[in-house]
């Protein structure tokens, strides 16, 4: 009888189709799971995206004058096809965070082992701080959308034999660098680009023999779509700040170094406020300074000289204004692979001929991998869960909302997002003053004292321990 050889089979043959497949599917699930339930609500971030959004208008083109216009178009399309939602608030960052790892898989597929490449990302996107990202309905995942496509279109680019090809990927190249202009902070991935190819002999004399004709093309293509952001730089120049990354004020640099020591490694206090900004866990930090003694040896290649050059440039922004965190994101996680590419390259060593011990050898790389994947899974799940100073800043109001409302009396400062609310339902009208004449339901901010003529009929509330009273349900005493 012959025997059976795994190798052969199907699962082996198409063992990275179905290992993405699954990742694919998890993540979405996770994303999708964590968007409605984990934390659950809209921060006061997201509310003021959607304002920034639905006021755009043709007719006033400098409502077009903002960061970001990319992610603000689309998710104004959003809200006019699904209404106001949180899935629909959310859904452009979704859409852009799935976008995000199937481009961080190609890239580290290209510059690391396929095997490789779904271990690491599983890392990656189980991390708190990208689930966070990922799931928010503001801009702020589209820099990691943005600079990872960046990266994958450059190096296929580069890697292109086929002239047609090449064409195509230059086009998209220079339409993917046209919009990630929009984004604040991502002129930076593009010098660091710049640097490594004027200072690296290889990438210098790839770049002279591509065809003018073709880049021309594509600067042309470019420039279409950077049209918008050159009449809003012209009409606002103070978006130039915006788009480098400058703070509003003078920084308190003290002040910053010590929330972004809380960013990276306050492991231990949990309770308060600055667990909403670990990055990664410890084990995935020691992976990371792995990584950098990694690129510090391997200094001379293309991929060292990009992830060096991009990191220093965006070390100096992010200390003046640590906000900008997330923009160390990607190179982060291409520092955490090359670090988890040097101790699997190193275990298997020790194994180099003998079969069985390197499958005894896989289980302790297993339980390092889903110990970093769980704990990473967990943090997020009972922090944003449980953790009173996160979960106080999320808001379920949209949900709570009584469906036979008409009448909405708010405070000014939540007019802006509830007209948006009413413009997409024609059923509400929403005021800032209490109704005479007309039952009507006021929020907590903007709830009165019984006003004459109305009793209270209905308090709605959530399952927070302090600001529970959401919505305040008032009824005309005649009316009965």
């Amino acid at each position: 009888m012959k025997s059976l050889r795994f190798d052969k089979s199907f699962f082996y043959k198409n063992r990275y189709i179905i290992g993405y497949s699954l990742l694919a599917l998890v993540f979405s699930f996770i994303l999708l799971f964590a968007s409605l339930n984990l934390p659950g609500g809209l921060t006061q971030e997201e509310m003021a995206s959607v304002v920034t959004s639905n006021s755009l208008s043709f007719s006033d083109l400098s409502s077009f004058a903002i960061t970001n216009l990319p992610y603000h178009v689309f998710q104004h399309i959003s809200l006019a096809i699904f209404g106001v939602s949180t899935l629909s608030i959310k859904l452009p960052s979704l859409l852009a965070a799935l976008g995000t790892v199937v481009g961080l898989i190609m890239l580290l597929r290209i510059w690391f082992k396929p095997s490789l490449s779904i271990l690491a990302t599983t890392i990656i996107i189980t991390t708190g701080q990208f689930l966070m990202i990922a799931q928010a309905g503001t801009p702020d995942i589209m820099y990691l959308f943005w600079s990872v496509w960046t990266l994958v279109l450059s190096i296929k680019l580069i890697q292109s034999k086929n002239i047609n090809n090449r064409l195509i990927y230059k086009i998209l190249l220079a339409a993917v660098i046209a919009l990630s202009l929009y984004a604040p902070l991502s002129i930076y991935i593009l010098i660091a680009l710049a640097l490594a190819v004027s200072t690296h002999p290889h990438l210098r004399h790839l770049i002279k023999k591509m065809n003018r004709r073709n880049v021309a093309i594509s600067l042309s293509v470019g420039g279409v779509l950077l049209l918008p952001l050159l009449i809003s730089v012209i009409y606002k120049p103070s978006l130039i700040l915006s788009l480098l990354g400058a703070p509003a004020g003078w920084p308190n640099i003290p002040e910053n170094l010590s929330f972004l020591f809380h960013h990276y490694f306050n492991f231990i206090n949990a309770s308060d406020i600055s667990a909403a900004y670990i990055t990664f866990n410890i084990t995935a930090n020691i992976l990371i300074i792995i990584g950098i003694v990694q690129l510090i040896k391997t200094r001379e290649t293309a991929r060292s000289y990009v992830i060096a050059t991009w990191g220093l440039l965006l070390i100096i922004p992010t200390i003046i204004h640590p906000l900008n965190t997330n923009v160390l994101f990607i190179p982060l996680a291409l520092l955490l692979t090359m670090g988890l590419s040097s101790v699997l390259t190193y275990w298997y060593r020790l194994f180099p001929l003998n079969p069985y011990a390197r499958v005894v050898g896989l289980i302790p790389i297993i339980i390092l991998i889903s110990s970093v994947v769980l704990v990473g899974l967990e943090n997020y799940i009972y922090g944003y869960s449980y953790n009173p100073a996160i979960t106080s800043y999320f808001s379920q109001d949209i949900s709570l909302l009584p469906k036979d409302s008409k009448t909405i009396l708010v405070s000014k400062e939540e007019q802006p997002f509830y007209n948006v609310l009413a413009r997409h339902n024609n059923q509400l009208t929403i005021v800032t003053e209490i109704p005479s004449d007309t039952n009507f339901t006021s929020t907590r901010s903007g709830r009165p004292q019984t006003p004459e003529g109305f009793e209270l009929s209905e308090i709605i509330t959530n399952a927070n321990y302090r600001s529970a009273d959401r919505f305040y349900v008032f009824t005309k005493t005649d009316n009965k």
